[in-house]
């Protein structure tokens, strides 16, 4: 993913919940027009930076009528950068985007804000792997500018989805002007790139950030690092390697949030002679992936499982 994209839910349901949490899991669908079709009570209220850095804008539009498609913040590409809200109604609750009717709505029994895909990097700005501009530096005003939005709307919790930083994190010390810059710098600038995001989102204080994990976060940091820097409770399984499972309760809400480690069998922060888990990984990519070992990341002839 390009940019964060952070978002605030209402639930509003009569049962009990379990809302499980991937990497993934929100963040793809939240800026997609094919989310309205699949819910057609969902409202969408947004107002989002705009891509470069001197220019702000601020929109409020429903989902199901995309009626933004000139608007700058597109300009070019979708905006790598949105604050959202998004409120899920329960079956039978009038809202703005349905002729469902029900004479009292039901109160949303939990708001929460997710953010995702920050990226931030102390470097100038560039493009992504596909060719799309990326504005490194900018994505850490975004956040907080996200972090304000939650704090000013008092949402009592706030899940953050993963690749906080960026891979190119890296390119810091290798970009460095002299061998004295790279010798101030060589302490691990993944590292510190982190704790200028938990900075950022510290204006957010309302209640928990819960952290999960993502690719990027691995090309700077191991798991023991992470784990403290972001508060992931990783847990040895008996194989010997890390694992983030994990839940968080709301008990007033009597909502369970299940998180997933989606980077369990990875070849990714798994020890090359040790681990099991990356054995796994490395039997799965050989199997499905014709482009590994040279070039695993590329898509070339990648259909899909079959």
């Amino acid at each position: 993913m390009s940019g964060p994209i952070p978002i605030a839910f209402s639930l509003s349901t009569p049962c009990r919940l379990l809302i499980v949490v991937t990497i993934a899991l929100v963040a793809t669908a939240a800026d997609s027009v094919a989310m309205s079709q699949a819910h057609k009570s969902l409202d969408r209220r947004s107002s989002s930076l705009g891509e470069i850095a001197s220019e702000s804008y601020y929109h409020n539009n429903v989902l199901l009528v995309d009626d933004t498609t000139n608007a700058p913040w597109r300009r070019g590409s979708r905006s790598a950068h949105s604050d959202c809200a998004l409120s899920l109604a329960a079956p039978g609750t009038r809202t703005r985007n349905t002729d469902a009717y029900q004479e009292e709505p039901v109160p949303p029994l939990l708001t929460f804000g997710v953010i995702a895909d920050i990226q931030y990097a102390p470097i100038g700005d560039g493009f992504s792997y596909g060719g799309v501009p990326r504005y490194y530096r900018h994505a850490l005003s975004t956040a907080k500018h996200a972090a304000e939005h939650f704090q000013e709307h008092k949402v009592p919790l706030v899940i953050n989805l993963g690749d906080i930083i960026d891979g190119k994190c890296q390119e810091v010390v290798a970009d460095a002007d002299t061998s004295q810059q790279r010798e101030e710098r060589n302490c691990n600038p993944g590292r510190n790139a982190v704790l200028e995001v938990i900075d950022a989102l510290s204006a957010y204080s309302h209640g928990d950030i819960l952290h999960t994990y993502g690719n990027h976060e691995l090309y700077n940091l191991d798991r023991e690092e992470m784990g403290s820097l972001l508060q992931i409770p990783f847990v040895r399984e008996p194989c010997g390697d890390l694992v983030g499972y994990r839940s968080h309760s709301v008990p007033e809400a009597g909502i369970k949030f299940v998180v997933l480690d989606s980077y369990d069998i990875t070849i990714e922060g798994r020890c090359e002679q040790t681990s099991a888990k990356r054995k796994q990984a490395e039997e799965l990519l050989a199997k499905h992936n014709p482009n590994y070992p040279e070039n695993e990341n590329s898509p070339e002839g990648m259909d899909g499982l079959q």
